[in-house]
């Protein structure tokens, strides 16, 4: 299982809810222990979804006790309580207009913000309760690559996309929500500092990752490496991709045999989050290639000497107080 946490909405609204990506089955060993297979299970009923609902309600009201009877807070927990104006300013309703030609005009604001609970069509897996609901209605076929990789990109999209913003002729500044409004409302209207309050609240926690994997997927699991094979052909990803096979030891005397790994290189992942092109000669525009990773200094000053490039490390500067 996969989990990614999203804290956003499609309108920079705090929004904290989680992106699940589950097989339809379970791994079961009938011989050695070591050689599992696949057992499709059932699809889930609204019943088994307002279950789970019923048991993730039970284990956050534990969790809300548990912090509320904490007599002294510690210091992150203050630096945490810091954050609560920001986090009212992004989960409040706003104010929405319809935006036409850089003129905004008055529009409506939104019915619930962050904090209503989203509404979803009778149709499919779908069930609330107490103001949580769980949607179970996605389902990709085992061969649909493609269909797979457009789900994992979805599930870890960025929470601003920079093509929506936009600076009004007033100052305030726009952002044009997925799906318009009543009232014809097309964007999210709001003030610099209002801006910036619902980004810093949408920034997670630190030291908090926000992709998880569980059971058989997870890092650490022996039956990973039987689970989790990769494709023929699917090592030499990219021009400078790296394949290594081991063999270690696993837990009881049994022996793992790891597949090939498969790493995109560097500047293939610039293209893909930036679109910066790092390989791309900017006097010729032909494809540039790594000749060496140079790490001492005296290598470096006198490389940055021929090129003309300052060799003055810059200096950290204390960040500007506040108001």
């Amino acid at each position: 299982m996969r989990q990614s946490g999203g804290r956003f909405g499609g309108s920079l609204n705090l929004n904290p809810h989680l992106h699940v990506l589950v097989a339809d089955g379970v791994f079961v060993c009938r011989d050695d222990g070591s050689s599992p297979a696949f057992v499709v299970t059932a699809a889930p009923t609204r019943d088994d979804l307002r279950s789970v609902i019923a048991r993730v309600v039970e284990r956050l009201q534990v969790i809300a006790r548990r912090r509320a009877r904490l007599a002294v807070a510690t210091e992150a927990e203050r630096s945490d309580d810091a954050m609560e104006g920001l986090r009212r300013a992004a989960g409040g309703r706003g104010t929405f207009a319809r935006v036409d030609e850089g003129r905004a005009r008055p529009g409506d604001e939104d019915d619930g913000g962050a904090m209503a609970p989203m509404r979803l069509s009778s149709r499919g897996l779908v069930a609330e309760l107490d103001g949580f609901n769980l949607h179970a209605g996605v389902c990709v076929a085992a061969d649909d690559r493609d269909a797979l990789e457009r789900l994992c990109r979805y599930m870890a999209r960025p929470a601003v996309a920079s093509g929506r913003v936009s600076v009004l002729p007033d100052g305030n500044v726009a952002y044009r929500v997925k799906s318009p409004r009543s009232a014809g409302a097309t964007h999210r209207v709001m003030t610099p500092m209002e801006f910036m309050a619902r980004l810093s609240a949408l920034v997670p926690p630190p030291r908090t990752p926000l992709v998880r994997y569980h059971g058989v997927l997870a890092p650490n699991s022996p039956w990973r490496v039987a689970v989790v094979p990769l494709p023929p052909g699917a090592a030499e990803v990219g021009d400078e991709a790296e394949a290594t096979a081991t063999e270690r030891e696993g837990v009881g005397g049994r022996r793992e045999v790891s597949t090939k790994r498969a790493r995109i290189d560097w500047a293939r992942l610039l293209w893909r989050v930036w679109s910066v092109d790092a390989l791309k000669c900017p006097a010729c525009d032909g494809r540039m290639k790594m000749i060496a990773a140079i790490t001492e200094r005296v290598g470096i000053v006198r490389i940055l000497e021929h090129l003309g490039v300052s060799t003055e490390v810059p200096r950290m500067r204390r960040v500007r107080d506040g108001p």
